[in-house]
């Protein structure tokens, strides 16, 4: 009763392991279909002549270097696609000494043997590199991105989340000294329409998103040159006395373009001099389009803020204007700016200015 079927036999179903979109490729075919060789050895390159010093100095005693840095970055790249950890891609060498010399590892011509890196010093050679070198790759491969098309970069997603520390007193990675919860944040931005990330950066977790927020768009619009909007905020007060050079002014770039340099601040004595606030509260937002290839791109902005004697607001100036930004190779990436201002808000007292020139990122 209830017996199976003499013909019916139970199977057990091992469920097939998922695989990512790149691991449907051998790593060979995946390094010669994506010239992984050429774009690592160019990051390198780069990575080297920015930090303007080798990243693994010759040894003066012991054994000469065997296995090229071009080599261990390849190897970790390799490692990171496949999702191996540094004992599991080493152990994978072996099994497939093919990819092995794909990646560049030394054979031995009269044996044909491959020379394969220890894991323990696979991980010591990899740290060696630092991460500057896997900057450069994520921002050369999300600018070869931006070129074929698929990150548009016209709408970005500007988000943050939590990371554990590595060790739990760690005084680089805290919240606040009387929780004493310890953590790092990662900062990121990615293109909502391909929801691929272009940029990011990891602090304390204590630190507001506000501030490396401005910094990832400001870093969005310099290393790839899109037109994003930039919306910014800054606000801060004086407790106590301070001397009037250390007081707040307002006005120029950086502040609120239209208006002289520190030509917005409260006014006292006979001469009606400016003296400095105690209280300054600045705000704007900048459009940013390409106007000729990448030398030339323009600009239109919205600039607003007070400067007050004591916390409060009691007057408002506001000032719209457009202006350039042209980037000639011969300086490198910093632009010459030339921004033009018109106030549309201002107290009596205040001095305008319509031009504004300057060298570096005006807002």
């Amino acid at each position: 009763m209830n017996e199976l079927s003499p013909t019916l036999r139970p199977v057990t179903i091992t469920p097939k392991p998922r695989q990512g979109r790149f691991q449907r490729l051998s790593p060979v075919q995946f390094i010669e279909l994506t010239g992984l060789v050429a774009f690592a050895q160019a990051c390198l390159a780069f990575a080297q002549a920015v930090r303007g010093r080798r990243f693994l100095p010759a040894p003066g005693r012991g054994r000469p270097k065997v296995y090229s840095d071009l080599c261990i970055f390849l190897t970790s790249i390799i490692q990171r696609v496949w999702q191996k950890s540094n004992e599991g891609i080493i152990q994978y060498l072996y099994d497939q000494p093919l990819v092995a010399v794909a990646l560049l590892y030394p054979v031995d011509l009269p044996t044909g043997q491959v020379s394969i890196i220890h894991p323990a010093h696979y991980g010591r050679r990899k740290r060696q590199l630092g991460l500057f070198v896997y900057f450069v790759a994520f921002v050369a491969l999300a600018r070869r991105l931006i070129q074929m098309g698929i990150i548009i970069g016209r709408e970005l997603v500007l988000d943050c989340s939590g990371l554990q520390a590595w060790y739990h007193n760690d005084s680089d990675a805290r919240w606040n000294d009387f929780l004493k919860i310890f953590g790092y944040k990662i900062h990121l931005i990615m293109d909502s329409a391909s929801l691929l990330p272009i940029m990011l950066c990891i602090t304390p977790a204590n630190v507001h998103e506000s501030v490396p927020g401005v910094i990832l768009l400001l870093a969005v619009w310099l290393f790839y040159n899109l037109g994003v909007r930039i919306v910014r905020a800054d606000a801060a007060y004086i407790v106590g006395d301070a001397p009037v050079f250390e007081r707040f002014y307002g006005g120029g770039f950086g502040s609120i373009r239209g208006f002289d340099f520190r030509g917005v601040s409260p006014r006292a004595g006979v001469f009606n001099n400016r003296v400095g606030g105690d209280f300054i509260l600045l705000t704007g937002a900048e459009y940013s389009f390409p106007l000729y290839a990448k030398t030339v791109r323009g600009v239109t902005f919205l600039d607003m803020g007070t400067v007050e004697e004591d916390f409060g607001i009691t007057s408002w100036r506001a000032s719209v204007g457009f202006g350039f930004r042209v980037t000639i190779n011969f300086f490198g990436p910093v632009p010459f700016v030339f921004d033009f201002g018109w106030p549309i808000a201002k107290d009596d007292d205040d001095d305008t200015r319509v031009f504004n020139f300057s060298m570096g990122a005006s807002f």
